[in-house]
């Protein structure tokens, strides 16, 4: 934007005005792209959800609202394959749950998992007292 000395402050307002504008349609394009896209190639689903509510925040920003019912879709359509199972659960309630509770049954299901990955690699570990192996000491003799 070039100023001109003789320009009103009503005509600089309504310039830079235009140009927010500009740069919020595609800000919104952008946004809604990535929503659109966004896949869980994340650890955790904690940041999956994160990274969802910040570029839902983001819109907000710019005044543009997206409805909870595509929010809660974004979040499950994007799942990684691991929670397939919570995903198909999901889908079939009605009324689709908001965001809210949909981040909270995931965040449950990752507990749930994460737990049972913990209680499976202890009991195929055979160092515990009920284990196979026996412990042979022997004295040598010198």
């Amino acid at each position: 934007m070039i100023l001109k000395r003789k320009q009103t402050t009503s005509y600089i307002w309504k310039t830079l005005e235009d140009l927010f504008l500009d740069k919020k349609d595609a800000k919104v394009i952008e946004f809604d792209n990535e929503l659109h896209n966004i896949v869980m190639d994340y650890s955790f689903a904690t940041k999956y959800c994160s990274h969802i509510k910040t570029i839902i925040g983001l819109l907000d920003n710019i005044e543009t609202t997206v409805p909870e019912k595509n929010i809660a879709t974004y979040l499950i359509n994007g799942l990684s394959p691991k929670f397939d199972l919570v995903a198909i659960m999901i889908r079939h309630k009605t009324p689709l749950p908001s965001f809210l509770k949909t981040k909270l049954i995931i965040l449950f299901e990752e507990q749930r998992m994460e737990h049972n990955n913990c209680r499976s690699g202890l009991s195929s570990r055979n160092d515990h007292a009920s284990s196979p192996t026996i412990l042979n000491v022997s004295r040598w003799s010198h």
